[in-house]
């Protein structure tokens, strides 16, 4: 039985360390992603956000955003965006402005993304020190417990008095 328990601690362990790892990296790819789209850009007349915010309390806080844009041309464009930030919130009260690819406008980027971008960061970076510790924590627990059964003498209650 505590082969099996090992096994599946190893396993969730293993899943939560390279989930955190994965969406560390895409957090972080983002933040650089979104940096350069804005400087490059082609800013949006007119654009249109909706969605959701998913919190943590005050620490964690994912944004799911529809939106809806005109590009230059006129052309009305609808996409999704998603980033998750750590201790910092988007000002909802602001006007979002967008920024596009002129030759592929599904790809563009949103300034509630950009005024963000320290908390973006910093969720990403605490994902990718997660990570190994998940990884670690998982394979420590599973070597201990095929030490404790290769070898160790049973635990024997002692009497009381």
């Amino acid at each position: 039985m505590k082969t099996f328990k090992a096994g599946l601690w190893l396993l969730v362990g293993l899943a939560l360390g390279v989930g955190a790892l994965y969406w560390g990296a895409q957090g972080a790819m983002g933040v650089l992603s979104d940096r350069s789209l804005w400087e490059k850009g082609t800013q949006a007349p007119r654009v249109r956000v909706g969605g959701r915010v998913k919190s943590n309390r005050v620490i964690l806080k994912t944004y799911e955003l529809d939106v809806d844009f005109q590009d230059a041309a006129g052309a009305v464009h609808q996409g999704h965006e998603e980033f998750t930030t750590l201790f910092t919130s988007v000002d909802q009260e602001q006007q979002p402005e967008l920024r596009y690819d002129p030759a592929d406008p599904s790809h563009f980027v949103l300034s509630w993304a950009r005024d963000v971008t320290g908390g973006r960061l910093m969720a990403a970076v605490f994902f990718l020190l997660m990570g190994p510790l998940f990884l670690f924590g998982a394979y420590a627990y599973a070597r201990g417990q095929s030490r404790s059964e290769a070898g160790a003498p049973p635990v024997t209650p002692r009497a009381a008095g």
